[in-house]
């Protein structure tokens, strides 16, 4: 058995092969024809059976993968937390060369025990790529709303007894006109019909803004205009982005399960010419192999139906994160590795007597503790059982965060029963085994 140790970075890619002795070490350019050079001079050289793995680098490595997957050879994508502790074994230096040296060796040592990244299909990488570029925005919109709200506290504080809502369109266009206390009372009558003419408002509720700000207390500068409108029309881009972002992960994700759809109905035998399918061992055998197929593409609505019957779940970001950052929940063979996946687990310090869980180990897939973090706050409001969990562990002097990731592992295990078990959220049974473990 030869193996292949890839270490890819953005403009080269490091190749060292290991037959269980020595090595050979090589580096290509991260292009086409390097690609080409990779595969004429090491993958075609080999004569014996041979083994090629990287580790998942974010982004730089899905050429690669593309590249030699097109051309009918498989590659093992390798979890980077599954590789960290044995490559420090070997050596406390890091370069590039030993990087792919120990990647090689730990393929030749340790192959069916190494963890493999998740590679999706195209559609689904696709939506794993939106969500996370949705994310990111989704990210740095709020934070821009909070700036609008530090800015408003200090120039027209007033405004924010009738404005909770920093991405009110109302307030929002309100800014847009007249971002300065001076514009506003410069033009109260425009800004009077601005207000009364939207929805919700009227000429009472207007003048109440305009009597409020007649005494303001806010400071005035001349920059404040130009600070104000800048991040009134940075989040009204945000806004237009996220909405293009949702329309195109609706898109996908419809294209998704309107696929799944029509294959799962394929896989619903038809009873009604049992007789002509008894009689007809061919078509048996056909109709076998479109159903094995159509079973592997169902894994995603059948995922998506057990998050889907879990409250709070929502049916757009957070299903759709969960399918899209897991991919093949088979790869973890217990809760335990989907909840250590994640980072959720809690790490554990323990020596003779001594015995301490600390924080969770946060290892995992940061996506996925983001979502399910968030999903754990609305599960809070919408379910009693996990709600007095919460307070039971807030009781036992846990900090309101450690509870709140306690949810967020519950949540996990759950998704993970359901999911691979084919079967949805039944509140009844759920409620039935809470009381009966009470």
């Amino acid at each position: 058995m030869i193996t292949v140790g890839i270490d890819i970075a953005s403009k080269k890619f490091d190749v060292a092969t290991f037959d269980g002795k020595k090595f050979k070490h090589f580096v290509f350019e991260q292009s086409y024809d390097g690609f080409n050079k990779f595969l004429l001079k090491v993958v075609k050289h080999i004569k014996d059976e041979y083994m090629i793995a990287m580790e998942a680098t974010g982004t730089y490595h899905i050429p690669l993968k593309q590249f030699l997957n097109k051309r009918g050879i498989d590659i093992l994508v390798l979890h980077p937390y599954s590789l960290k502790n044995f490559m420090r074994a070997f050596s406390h230096s890091k370069t590039d060369k030993i990087d792919a040296k120990n990647i090689a060796k730990a393929v030749y040592l340790l192959s069916d025990y190494v963890i493999k990244s998740s590679e999706p299909e195209d559609l689904v990488l696709e939506l794993r790529n939106l969500l996370r570029a949705r994310k990111s925005i989704v990210k740095t919109f709020t934070a821009l709303q909070v700036r609008l709200k530090d800015d408003l506290k200090l120039y027209m504080p007033e405004l924010l007894k009738h404005f909770l809502d920093m991405k009110s369109p109302v307030l929002l266009k309100l800014l847009s006109r007249y971002p300065t206390l001076k514009s506003i009372m410069k033009h109260k009558r425009k800004v009077i019909n601005l207000l009364a003419s939207t929805k919700k408002w009227n000429k009472e509720k207007a003048l109440d803004v305009i009597n409020d700000l007649k005494h303001s207390i806010g400071i005035e500068h001349d920059t404040s205009a130009i600070i104000i409108k800048s991040k009134v029309e940075l989040i009204k881009n945000h806004m237009e982005q996220i909405e293009i972002l949702e329309k195109e992960i609706q898109r996908i994700s419809n294209e998704l399960l309107n696929t799944l759809d029509i294959n799962e109905i394929n896989t619903v035998p038809d009873n009604s010419d049992s007789n002509n399918n008894s009689n007809n061992n061919s078509d048996k055998n056909n109709n076998n192999n479109d159903n094995d197929n159509n079973k592997i593409e169902n894994k995603y609505i059948q995922a998506y139906k057990a998050i889907t019957s879990i409250p709070g779940s929502g049916e757009l970001v957070t299903p759709f994160t969960i399918i899209s950052e897991v991919g093949d929940i088979t790869r973890f063979k217990t809760k335990k590795h989907f909840v250590s996946y994640i980072g959720l687990d809690p790490t554990v310090s323990q020596s003779g007597k001594y015995k301490r869980n600390k924080k969770i180990s946060k290892k995992g897939n940061k996506h996925l503790r983001h979502i399910f973090t968030l999903w754990a706050e609305r599960v809070l409001k919408l379910m009693p059982e996990y709600r007095k969990k919460y307070h039971d562990l807030i009781k036992r002097g846990k900090h309101k965060k450690v509870a709140e990731i306690a949810i967020a592992r519950k949540l996990a295990e759950l998704v993970y029963t359901l999911w691979t078990n084919n079967t949805v959220f039944d509140y009844k049974y759920f409620r039935s085994r809470i009381l009966k473990n009470a």
